[in-house]
């Protein structure tokens, strides 16, 4: 029996590692461990390498960098005009060069799921007297439900075809 990795999931393998302790940590403290968040680009980068050699297209990979770039200097404004934390916008450039290989619209859908989750959760919140205006929440857990649910979509897509995602 032979072994075979596709290495270019390198990188999806270390978030999931780390979603559920990212996830409890920034709940608890709104705070993404950067001890935690950064060796994900890392990891993703020797999963590149890894599978370049074994013929991987890299014209994917460069999509992935791109697109880990773009949402990292998009984060970077909100981040100056919009409070959205720093951990929030590195763990978005990072689920973006771990999964943007797959599509661009796989990061714009995490980022429009997580974006509607937070805003649902944040209404309830508001309403029911437990939040007021002003108050930050952990936006973290929100974008790795997120990134399960696309990824969850993408797998059934490919057993119930007229679940087909968009991408």
């Amino acid at each position: 029996m032979q072994f075979f990795f596709e290495w270019h999931w390198l990188g999806a393998c270390y978030l999931a590692l780390v979603a559920v302790p990212l996830a409890v940590i920034d709940w608890q403290s709104h705070r993404l461990p950067n001890k935690l968040v950064l060796p994900s680009f890392a990891v993703t980068g020797l999963g590149f390498l890894a599978a370049l050699t074994q013929g991987f297209a890299m014209a994917l990979v460069l999509q992935a960098l791109l697109l880990s770039v773009a949402t990292f200097v998009f984060g970077l404004i909100a981040n100056r005009f919009a409070s959205l934390g720093m951990g929030d916008v590195k763990l978005l450039a990072a689920i973006s060069l771990a999964f943007g290989w797959q599509s661009t619209m796989v990061i714009i859908w995490v980022i429009a799921i997580a974006m509607t989750l937070a805003a649902f959760y944040i209404l309830t919140k508001f309403f029911s007297g437990a939040i007021k205006m002003g108050q930050s929440i952990a936006l973290g857990p929100f974008l790795l439900l997120a990134l399960v649910i696309v990824q969850g979509w993408s797998l059934t897509a490919h057993q119930v075809p007229y679940l087909a995602a968009p991408w």
